[in-house]
């Protein structure tokens, strides 16, 4: 698992959930490619890939 995603600190408990639950909670401070902030879940696959989840608004 990496220690960091989209220039985010993943803490700990981010790192149990994605390998207990195959979720996180909401997240805040992620940030894009072109430097905006926003919040995500991350999701990990059966294949051991990482994916952002959205919230609905």
């Amino acid at each position: 698992m990496p220690k960091r995603w989209s220039q985010k600190a993943l803490t700990k408990k981010n790192i149990q959930d994605l390998l207990r639950k195959k979720e996180t909670s909401l997240i805040k401070g992620f940030k894009s490619k072109k430097g905006s902030n926003f919040s995500a879940k991350l999701t990990l696959s059966d294949e051991m890939k990482l994916a952002f989840e959205f919230p609905d608004k």
